[in-house]
C-alpha cells in the first residue's frame, strides 16, 4: 500500500502561494514620481499651458464639489479644492518670476566642532568687513 492512500483530500491540497512579478522595491513608482516631476517643470515654464493646467487643477475639485451627494465625498472634496488653491497661489507666484526653480535637497551635514560657524567662508568674510 501506498502512504498516499491514508491521506485526507485536505493534506493533499497544494496552496498556492502568489509573489509580485517585479520585486524592484518601488523603484518603478521612484522612476515615475520623478517623470511626473520632470514633466511638471516643462508644463509650468511655459505661461500659457502652466495656466490651462492652474485652472484644471482647481476647477476638477469645484466639479466634484457639485456632483458629489454623499457628505463624507463633499468633505473629500473641499480639501481637495483648499490643496488645489493653495497649490495654485504657490505655482502662480513662482510662475510670475518667469523661471521654475528646481528643488534643492539639503546637502549631508558635515561635521564641524562647537563654536565653529556653519559656513566658515561666509564668516571669515563678515569678520574681514567688520
Amino acid at each position: 500500500m501506498r502512504a498516499t492512500a491514508f491521506l485526507t483530500p485536505a493534506l493533499t491540497t497544494i496552496k498556492r502561494i502568489t509573489m509580485e512579478i517585479f520585486v524592484d522595491f518601488g523603484l518603478i513608482e521612484l522612476l515615475a514620481a520623478l517623470g511626473v516631476a520632470a514633466l511638471s517643470r516643462v508644463v509650468y515654464s511655459r505661461k500659457i499651458l502652466g495656466i490651462i493646467f492652474l485652472i484644471i487643477s482647481v476647477l476638477a475639485p469645484v466639479v466634484l464639489l457639485i456632483i458629489v451627494k454623499i457628505p463624507q465625498q463633499r468633505f473629500l472634496a473641499a480639501v481637495c479644492l483648499a490643496t488645489a488653491l493653495v497649490n495654485a497661489a504657490v505655482v502662480a507666484a513662482v510662475m510670475q518670476n518667469g523661471e521654475v526653480p528646481k528643488l534643492k535637497l539639503p546637502q549631508k551635514a558635515r561635521s564641524r566642532k562647537p563654536g565653529q560657524a556653519l559656513n566658515p567662508e561666509a564668516a571669515s568674510k563678515s569678520a574681514s568687513q567688520h
